[in-house]
């Protein structure tokens, strides 16, 4: 018999020394055992499991560690000649166990479910069980957290026994009758079973009535063939009319197998999920559910729980996949490991097809520490282990066995393909679920030859081939594997939604839509729209569903982007827009309206409204902004949107039926500061978890959706705080409270959750918040209902700090600017007038969110008064804004405000060669392929238009100059070419493919090769040399002939007087007879001088100057005239002998210092080529 063993353990986190985790910077793979001595050593405290011990350390969730478990198990005497075993669904990772200090085993893959034999380990009475995991960073791609994350049952049955997941279900359709279903039952029996009887049973799952018994079935045979220790038996039944599973209507049932001896007493009882149902994936239809076309609206979905990290709560994963449901998914696929049984369970009741995923990696690692050092020695066990776990479920639909396999690129991936699919067949003999990879490799010949061995091809952000691969490929089943990789933040709005950019000072991503990733999908819209249109593709995976906690692409934060729906599982915008799409008329009409209302007077604002109604109609203060009708069929944006300045007041958006009748509605209204807390417990049973919605209002009632208040929360009586979150990726607040009573958050865009675990004893618990300056609120559960109550004002706020949430910007007057014009007065104003911090900061910023010398700020008044006051004067031509932020004493502009501003007649602003030009401000680029988009940082990728050039204008060098460039690039190779011009790339130009513009006239400066081994989503910075020093403004182009992400380019900023300068550097060329030449001042005759003027020593020289040049006479006389800022002059005199070519000459003088105009001056009778010069 199976006992859940979850409660009453002890646990212990060891810090590893970071030397000892990558010694000689080799991947040193520790092992459990060595750490076998500390246990003893230890202090160990009280936990529960499932257990994530990351998830306790918020700003160290990667810390090199290795963690403790102890647990004390008593077994009466009756434990011999019984099978007993423990059976763990997973231990993050690289674990070993050990009962009563003999090691049982061990095990690497942290995702997969294993059970050790510890029948010959225990003993009659108190037994110790101790389990170590060891965590090496980096071992995963994302957040994987680390511990017993799952859950642990003991196993305790007679030696004759029913095997662990040796039971499998498969359903067949009767092909003549289709009322009739054949199914066969096959199960394994340990040891020998003379005599022993087996009966199988279907009962419903909702009713619990049953619906099929077989007979009880003598089992003949006596011992075991071939000495084998298991043996496999098998039958066949016919039923009629059972329940279908469906994605409409998830009917399953409840697969009893019961084991018992020749006096019919019970021996062993094992219950599994199974049902009934029939799936298709055709090459030219798509997919069929149950004879029907189903186009599959997936999302990938991560096992962390937020807040909770990774250790698993079923009925936290419910709440997760309640939201997909309502988001109108039908399908997740879990990404990228082996679920926890509960999960395929829940998909089972739920109605969610699963794409099943077994690994991220095989032989070839993509982290130092993860599981591709083990997976030739693991991979065949965790592929069992998995299949026999989640073979019966009716909710599988596809087996995936790798995501973004290298292997299948380079490397012997057909080999693993096949013993990867072979090993699945074997385990799923009747094929209940078809064979998928998830690649994104796929334009290559290995992966597509691996394709041929599997029974669907999965995509990864490769749309692009579909039509391609379905001609080259007509009997391949296609189906977007994974999708999307748009990124957005709940409830920011980056203006105006035209512009693609990730490059915000607030780490945030605007939820207008206008925010994705370098290789994903232009917006939702684009992701919806082309699968929507494919009719030969299953369906799609987008990429993701859920935020989690990890890759947190652009940015470098904590948590991702990806998700429709946050860490906390409050939906982002574009949730409703899936909604509209996916759920369509399946859903209650609905219309949802974004973004909040509370902004600039004055400022532009992109509106837009989701529905999956016929039409939409936008009414701003009582006035109608026009109605639009939207195609769902056919549109490619199915949506209405507006454009609008903002005035205080509502937006409201009416949602209209083909016969024009209003079926929904959605507000936004203006609103005031935080006057009010607000406790909302979400709707929906989710057992003894309570999710508990924290937000603010104004006076009026209104949200005040941009609120960022610290929240201190109690719960006290029968219940714990387990955990709050506010889906806020740059907030490092821990999320985890250290007593279980009280904990402080902030509210992010006006929303935070509590999760509350509800104790066995249900005997009530009362919920209180408090925050400074306002007044505390408390809810009270109490015989299954919630109700308001009355709060004991004994809970003072943790954190005695007001967060700013808005800066109001006031301009008075225009903020066009040109010469009659040319300056305004600006005001700003910190919300709420309250807020502890008054900073204000002023930066005038280019749309791409960099600095701009388009205007200036001057003459601040009123610093650090929360009202501050600025002139905004003009300074050169374009268009900018004025961006006020505040950081709330955080690392980030946490709040941002915008007044757009234009500048004319006063000329185009120079760009500063000696800080960073940023690669978004670039002027020009290959017509023919287009503006490279504006990827990490600010940078350029040329991922989309492939190779390419870009050109910046008015970089100014000044009268110093420069010659040195600091070129930082992010790119997949070690290696790639890279050519730098002055002006625009002209003729010569190894760019492939490339037709030089028609004003191309520039000079090479240099084709160099970058190196530098990649780091993923990092730039690394190249120095290279030009062949020339650049002086006053050049227009400079850099030129990719090869894909990569470019984020601008610096100059080393070093004094004129001391660089190695060209003779064409010089001022002034004047004399009687030379020749400039590409490199040099040839021919250079009678009375010729050479000034260069700003030679400022700041110290004195140590009197060497070193010349490059070709005497072309028996000898050349040089004069090197100073002449000083004070007036005075000398002369040094230099002989220059004979040479056959350039060379390179040292010639000792006065040591000089101060700033100097230099002249080589050439007496009657020279004849020299002067290249270049230097002094020391």
């Amino acid at each position: 018999m199976i006992t859940l063993i979850n409660d009453n353990w002890t646990f212990s986190e060891y810090s590893l020394d970071g030397k000892i985790n990558n010694e000689d910077k080799k991947t040193n793979l520790l092992e459990p055992e060595q750490f076998f001595d500390l246990a003893e050593k230890l202090t160990y405290t009280h936990i529960e499991l499932p257990h994530d011990w990351m998830i306790g350390h918020t700003k160290e969730l990667y810390k090199n560690s290795v963690g403790f478990y102890k647990k004390e198990i008593i077994f009466s005497e009756d434990i011999f000649d019984r099978y007993i075993a423990l059976a763990f669904e997973g231990v993050y990772m690289n674990c070993g166990v050990w009962v009563n200090n003999q090691l049982a085993g061990k095990w690497k893959y942290g995702y997969s479910n294993f059970e050790f034999d510890i029948s010959s380990l225990v003993k009659a009475g108190k037994n110790e069980i101790l389990v170590i995991a060891v965590y090496q960073n980096c071992n995963t791609r994302w957040y994987s957290g680390a511990g017993i994350f799952r859950d642990v049952n003991l196993i305790n049955s007679p030696a004759t026994h029913l095997v662990t997941d040796g039971t499998y279900f498969v359903a067949k359709k009767n092909d003549s009758d289709k009322n009739l279903w054949q199914i066969k039952l096959s199960t394994e029996v340990a040891e020998n079973c003379q005599g022993s009887k087996i009966q199988f049973f279907l009962n419903d799952s909702k009713t619990n009535s049953n619906f099929f018994s077989s007979p009880l079935i003598q089992l003949e045979n006596t011992n075991p063939k071939n000495n084998q220790q298991v043996q496999l038996l098998q039958f066949e039944y016919t039923v009629e009319n059972p329940k279908i599973w469906d994605i409409e209507s998830p009917d399953f049932y409840i697969l009893k197998t019961q084991l018992f001896d020749d006096n019919n007493n019970l021996l062993d009882e094992t219950n599994q999920h199974c049902g009934f149902k029939t799936i298709e994936f055709t090459s030219d239809k798509g997919f069929f559910l149950n004879g029907r076309h189903v186009k599959i609206n997936g999302a990938c979905h991560h096992h962390d729980q937020g807040a909770l990290g990774s250790a698993f709560h079923k009925e936290a994963l419910r709440r997760q996949f309640q939201k997909l449901k309502d988001m109108g998914v039908n399908a997740v696929r879990c990404s990228h490991n082996p679920p926890p049984r509960a999960w395929m369970d829940l998909a089972d009741e739920m109605g969610l097809m699963i794409d099943d995923e077994a690994f991220d990696m095989w032989e070839r690692p993509k982290t130092d520490f993860d599981y591709g050092n083990y997976f030739n020695s693991c991979w065949e066990k965790d592929v069992t282990n998995w299949v026999r776990k989640d073979r019966n479920h009716p909710s599988l639909i596809m087996w995936s066995i790798g995501n973004e396999i290298y292997d299948t690129h380079i490397g012997n991936g057909y080999e693993i393909t096949k013993k990867l699919y072979d090993c699945v067949v074997k385990n799923d003999p009747e094929r209940v679920a078809p064979i998928t990879i998830a690649s994104n490799y796929m334009m290559t010949e290995g992966a597509q030859n691996c394709a041929s061995l599997i029974d669907t091809v999965g995509y990864n952000y490769l749309e692009r081939l579909y039509k391609e691969h379905h001609n080259k490929y007509p009997d391949w089943k296609i189906y977007g594997s994974e999708t999307g990789s748009t990124v957005q933040s709940r409830g920011i709005y980056h203006f105006p939604e035209s512009l693609k950019l990730v490059t915000f000072s607030d780490g945030q991503c605007s939820t207008l839509g206008n925010c994705t990733t370098p290789w994903g999908a232009p917006n939702s819209q684009t992701i919806i729209t082309w699968e929507r249109d494919c009719n030969f593709s299953a369906g799609q995976f987008i990429w993701t569903g859920w935020d989690y906690i990890g890759e947190p692409t652009p940015y470098h934060t904590k948590s991702s982007y990806f998700g429709q729906i946050d860490t906390a599982g409050f939906p982002k915008d574009t949730f409703w827009l899936y909604k509209s799409e996916w759920g369509g008329k399946n859903m209650a009409p609905f219309v949802h309206l974004l973004p909040y209302w509370d902004w600039n007077e004055g400022q532009i604002i992109d509106v837009k409204a989701y529905s999956n109604a016929a039409a939409i109609e936008l009414f701003f203060n009582g006035k109608s902004l026009g109605l639009q009708k939207i195609d769902h069929e056919k549109s490619l944006e199915p949506f209405g949107r507006w454009q609008l300045e903002y005035h205080k007041g509502e937006i409201k958006a009416l949602a209209y039926d083909e016969n024009g009748k209003v079926v929904a509605e959605d507000m936004k209204k203006s609103f005031g500061d935080p006057a009010r807390i607000l406790l909302e417990p979400e709707a929906g049973d989710y057992g003894k978890l309570h999710f508990i919605d924290i937000m603010t209002c104004d006076k009026d009632g209104t949200l005040v959706e941009n609120a960022r208040n610290y929240i201190t929360l109690r719960v006290t009586g029968d219940a714990k705080l387990i955990g709050m979150d506010n889906g806020d990726s740059t907030d490092y607040e821990e999320y985890q409270s250290a007593d279980g009573i009280t904990h402080t958050r902030k509210l992010f865009s006006n929303r935070l959750v509590a999760i509350i675990k509800e104790n066995s004893n249900s005997k009530g618990f009362t919920v209180h918040a408090a925050s400074k300056e306002l007044p505390d609120f408390a809810i009270r559960f109490q015989k299954g209902k919630w109700e308001t109550c009355q709060p004991d004002n004994s809970l003072k706020p943790q954190k005695d700090y007001i967060p700013s949430r808005k800066i109001e910007i006031i301009a008075e007057g225009n903020t066009s600017l040109n010469q009659t014009n040319k300056e305004i007065k600006v005001t700003c104003k910190v919300l709420p007038e309250n807020a502890s911090s008054k900073e204000i900061n002023w930066n005038p910023v280019l749309k791409e969110c960099v600095s701009s010398n388009f205007i200036i700020v001057c003459d601040k008044q009123g610093e650090g008064s929360g009202t501050e006051t600025a002139i905004i004067r003009a300074n050169g031509d374009g268009e900018c804004i004025l961006r006020c932020t505040a950081t709330n004493g955080t690392k980030l502009d946490e709040v941002l405000s915008d007044l757009n501003f234009c500048v004319s007649g006063f000329g185009n602003a120079n760009q500063d060669a000696y800080t960073l030009i940023e690669a978004c401000r670039c002027d020009g680029w290959d017509e023919s392929k287009g503006k490279p988009p504006i990827c990490l940082e600010s940078g350029i990728s040329t991922r989309t238009t492939g190779p390419n050039w870009v050109s910046f204008d008015k970089v100014d060098f000044g009268k110093d100059g420069s010659d040195s460039i600091h070129i930082p690039i992010f790119t997949f190779e070690t290696e790639v070419p890279v050519e730098v011009w002055d002006g625009k790339p002209g003729n010569g130009t190894t760019y492939e493919g490339s037709v030089p513009p028609s004003n191309g006239s520039g000079k090479c400066l240099g084709k160099f090769t970058y190196k530098h081994e990649s780091i993923y989503n990092t730039y690394n910075e190249n120095i290279f040399t030009l062949s020339r020093r650049l002086f006053g403004t050049h227009t400079i182009s850099v030129v990719f002939p090869h894909e990569l992400y470019f984020k601008g380019f610096y100059f080393d900023k070093t004094p004129k007087a001391t660089a190695k300068l060209s003779a064409l550097d010089a001022d002034v060329i004047s004399g009687d007879s030379f020749t400039k030449t590409e490199e040099a001042v040839e021919k250079i005759g009678n009375n010729v001088s050479l000034d260069f003027g700003n030679m400022n020593f700041e110290k004195p020289t140590e009197g060497k100057l070193t010349i490059c040049g070709k005497s072309n006479s028996d000898n050349n006389t040089i004069n090197v005239k100073w002449f000083s800022e004070d007036g005075s002059t000398r002369t040094d005199v230099i002989e220059f002998p004979h040479t056959q070519d350039y060379e390179e000459k040292t010639f000792e003088i006065k040591p000089v210092s101060g700033n100097q105009k230099v002249s080589f001056v050439f007496l009657p009778g020279s004849n020299f080529d002067f290249k270049w010069f230097r002094f020391n």
